[in-house]
């Protein structure tokens, strides 16, 4: 009888001793997947972080670059005046509005 007991409780420590090592690396790969599942949010968080970021540098060097064609612009009038025929009061009243228009786009 204690033969059979013995043998009882042994297939049963077997069994649970296998079912530990079956069920143990499969709950070690569900916790990694769950911690690269949360990595993988946080990048996708940064990721649109940044290129938010990335379209406001955008705007800003849209911005940036018209005033500059602004500028190239009113240097290219204030050629235009200094080389034209006109007579220097003109000449020095054209150039004043073109550097008060100048310093508005500042």
């Amino acid at each position: 009888m204690e033969a059979i007991i013995c043998t009882i409780a042994g297939i049963f420590i077997g069994l649970t001793t296998s079912w530990y090592f079956q069920i143990k690396p499969m709950a070690d790969k569900d916790k990694l997947i769950e911690e690269q599942k949360e990595e993988n949010l946080q990048v996708c968080s940064e990721n649109k972080e940044l290129r938010a970021e990335i379209e406001d540098i955008k705007f800003d060097l849209s911005v940036a670059n018209r005033a500059i064609e602004q500028k190239d612009e009113i240097a290219k009038r204030i050629k235009v005046v200094v080389n034209s025929f006109m007579t220097q009061e003109d000449k020095l009243k054209r150039i004043k509005e073109l550097a008060d228009d100048y310093q508005s786009i500042n």
